[in-house]
């Protein structure tokens, strides 16, 4: 295990720590920046935690004015510029998407020092950045990004110009820290499929997973679908599911901050999204032993997803051909048995000493 000498501190600033890929991402890395020799200081900007950090927690959200409630906004702007010049970081991380014009205007030129760094979550950089490129372009040209998926990263490089990114993935949880709660858990059925994640089907494009479940007529064999998280679309996937047929062949349940034991005892964790970061269902799912099924999106699973070595990778954006591979995998027993042995050690990469590396290489280059 690594440990560095630098007594440094770190403000992590974060949409929340509750609900989501991209917050546990950011709760993720406040442990690679203990591992660095780090204080940790976490700054969120919604109220919610549902996962393990590490640090002290400064709540934005919780600032009030006690003038108005209208003067609330400008009130949590200078208490929180106050709090990072009283703390004098070494270093500030923004995590939150950063979409709006004038709010970024002033958090970059105001609020953050020259050195803070800029994380790139989605290769949709409408999740991302504003919709303005020419002010994306202006706003990040001398600022330094870190994308978690290298296309993404390229994509920074070619369509904004922009110079100062570099590619370093999330890291996989210490499993050692989450304990599997077998006896806690729902009843489950013995042979399961897993989907886990946010259900939003414009970016999840969960209609094409209930389609290809279909299609596999993986059901024949008493093999259900597990769909764990919750979203603005639960009741129009639910009545989806329905039309297709299928409903009576799926677990629904609710999102858990902890769902590595339902991921260690399914056949396979499935991915359907339309795009991604650095999937993060992905490599969870392969940490604790279990294959994947992929479509090829943008951006993550290729860089995650060794085909026919720890899943399978789908580059046809077509339920019939997913539902093939989802077919293939439970019944290939020779190709199952070489993508289970092979998950663990395909991620071992990405544990939190590596990724510290990485962030430590990245951090005294730039420097």
């Amino acid at each position: 295990m690594c440990q560095y000498s630098v007594k440094k501190k770190v403000c992590i600033v974060v949409s929340s720590l509750s609900h989501g890929g991209a917050q546990r991402s950011s709760a993720s890395l406040t442990f690679v920046f203990e591992k660095l020799g780090y204080d940790v200081f976490v700054a969120t900007v919604l109220p919610g935690v549902a996962y393990d950090f590490t640090g002290k927690l400064f709540e934005i959200h919780a600032i009030k004015s006690a003038i108005h409630p209208s003067l609330n906004r400008i009130n949590k702007l200078f208490k929180f510029r106050r709090f990072l010049n009283q703390e004098k970081f070494d270093l500030i991380i923004d995590n939150r998407a950063r979409v709006r014009v004038l709010r970024e205007l002033v958090v970059v030129k105001y609020l953050y020092p020259k050195t803070a760094i800029y994380m790139i979550r989605n290769f949709n950089f409408e999740k991302v950045f504003t919709p303005y490129k020419s002010f994306n372009r202006w706003l990040y040209k001398n600022r330094r990004l870190v994308s978690v998926s290298e296309s993404a990263a390229k994509k920074a490089k070619f369509e904004l110009k922009l110079r100062h990114v570099e590619g370093i993935p999330n890291a996989i949880p210490n499993l050692r820290d989450y304990p599997f709660l077998s006896n806690q858990l729902p009843e489950l059925p013995e042979k399961y499929i897993l989907c886990c994640g946010r259900i939003e089907d414009a970016s999840k494009n969960l209609r094409l997973l209930l389609s290809a479940f279909k299609m596999s007529e993986l059901q024949n064999d008493n093999i259900s679908l597990v769909i764990l998280g919750s979203g603005p679309d639960e009741t129009m996937i639910k009545q989806y599911a329905e039309a297709l047929g299928v409903d009576n062949s799926i677990i629904w349940l609710p999102f858990m901050s902890n769902p590595f034991t339902v991921m260690a005892n399914a056949l396979f964790v499935t991915l359907t999204s339309r795009y991604e970061g650095f999937p993060r269902v992905l490599i969870e799912s392969l940490s604790v032993g279990t294959p994947v099924v992929s479509i090829d999106c943008e951006s993550g699973p290729s860089e995650v997803v060794l085909n026919e070595k720890n899943g399978l990778l789908v580059k046809n954006n077509d339920p019939s051909v997913f539902g093939d591979a989802m077919k293939r995998l439970i019944f290939d027993q020779e190709l199952y048995h070489q993508c289970q042995l092979n998950a663990k050690k395909s991620v071992e990469h990405l544990s939190i000493d590596n990724i510290a590396l990485r962030w430590k290489t990245y951090l005294n280059f730039e420097s």
